[in-house]
């Protein structure tokens, strides 16, 4: 796993970067969404990107992003959509990419 300063950083690159929302996707199109337990599970879903737009009336408190080989590469800000009560984020195993701004604005992940 690499955290790098800058996106420039990074080589070897299996994935690329997109933030543009018809291309990634809706949370609660491409996942399961729980109002109850305030849960977004995405696990198995062969993501390679992680879903953009979220248009509910509540907010998550875990995503659950396991199980998704194809998911590599977290660009920054990546759960921006999702809102800032986010506490927990279970990242697939092959993560070989982390934005070391993924977590700006998540003031309250555990």
């Amino acid at each position: 796993l690499k955290v790098a300063n800058t996106e420039d950083e990074l080589t070897n690159i299996k994935a690329g970067w997109v933030d543009d929302p018809t291309k990634r996707g809706d949370y609660c199109k491409l996942c399961s969404c729980d109002e109850s337990k305030r849960t977004i599970d995405c696990r198995e879903k062969d993501l390679t990107f992680v879903p953009k737009t979220f248009d509910q009336s509540w907010t998550p408190r875990i995503i659950d992003l396991r199980n998704n080989p194809r998911l590599n590469f977290l660009g920054a800000r990546s759960f921006a959509e999702v809102g800032d009560m986010l506490e927990e984020i279970r990242l697939p195993e092959n993560i070989s990419y982390i934005s070391y701004r993924l977590f700006d604005g998540l003031d309250k992940l555990q």
